[in-house]
């Protein structure tokens, strides 16, 4: 789905909860449908850089942890806790939500070439 010119996905969803991506040439901004009108961050926003090295660590091409921004921590409750390494802003997922945002990202589902194709 397109908006406004750019493109967002919510490919990687479980249940209706989804881990959305809504790129442009710039930014990258991550959310999680179910933080949607409750309290705490409702998205993180990098640099298309830092998403797309993100990417790279989470497809194992590079050192995870790497990007000096994005960090993914496995919480004792068994959920994951993707936060903004600069003192941030941090979201949770359940396992089934991160390993289905894991899926898209090893598939290419957030690349910026494709949210290019979809916008034009």
């Amino acid at each position: 789905m397109t908006h406004r010119g750019k493109a967002i996905t919510a490919r990687s969803c479980t249940g209706g909860a989804c881990v959305q991506v809504w790129r442009s040439k710039e930014v990258a901004k991550i959310s999680d449908s179910k933080q949607n009108g409750t309290t705490g961050a409702t998205e993180l926003v990098v640099t298309t850089r830092v998403f797309e090295w993100f990417q790279q660590e989470l497809r194992g091409s590079r050192l995870l942890g790497s990007n000096g921004i994005l960090t993914i921590e496995r919480q004792t409750n068994g959920w994951f806790r993707l936060a903004d390494a600069r003192g941030h802003d941090s979201l949770s997922f359940d396992e089934m939500e991160w390993t289905a945002f894991c899926l898209g990202v090893r598939s290419g589902d957030f690349g910026l070439d494709r949210f290019l194709e979809m916008a034009s």
